[in-house]
């Protein structure tokens, strides 16, 4: 669903593009509008005390290092996918550099977020079968 969102979102972004005559700082002016709202709304948000333990915690580098091994596998996976992903946004501006407007970088953009979308589901089913499979075995 989040990349659905990817999709919509660019594609309202381009909407507002086409509307307010290809300027983009109307747009920005337009999107701080949720972001504030967001925060006046956390704001907002008021919450009961509960009552604490005071229970003996280990310092914090103690703690972090009683962590499993599993845990900082999937850490240090998890940031290879973020450096492994930071050359999309490189594509994107290499592609206006090379001549693409701003309305077709946007949709490249959408068109590379509905592929991943639509080849989420698959691989994820796939990936369950994978591993079903191999803990039944």
């Amino acid at each position: 669903m989040d990349t659905l969102g990817a999709v919509a979102g660019p594609l309202i972004g381009l909407a507002g593009y086409e509307f307010f005559d290809h300027q983009i700082s109307p747009l920005l002016y337009i999107a701080i509008l949720p972001a504030v709202l967001s925060v006046a709304l956390v704001a907002l948000v008021r919450e009961r005390p509960r009552p604490v333990e005071r229970a003996r915690r280990p310092p914090m580098a103690a703690a972090i290092r009683e962590l499993p091994g599993r845990y900082w596998r999937v850490v240090g996976l998890l940031a290879a996918f973020g450096v492994v992903n930071f050359p999309d946004a490189l594509i994107l501006l290499r592609l206006n550099d090379i001549g693409f407007s701003v309305a077709e970088v946007i949709l490249a953009y959408v068109g590379y977020n509905v592929v991943y979308a639509l080849g989420s589901y698959p691989a994820g089913s796939l990936a369950d079968r994978i591993r079903d499979a191999r803990c039944s075995g």
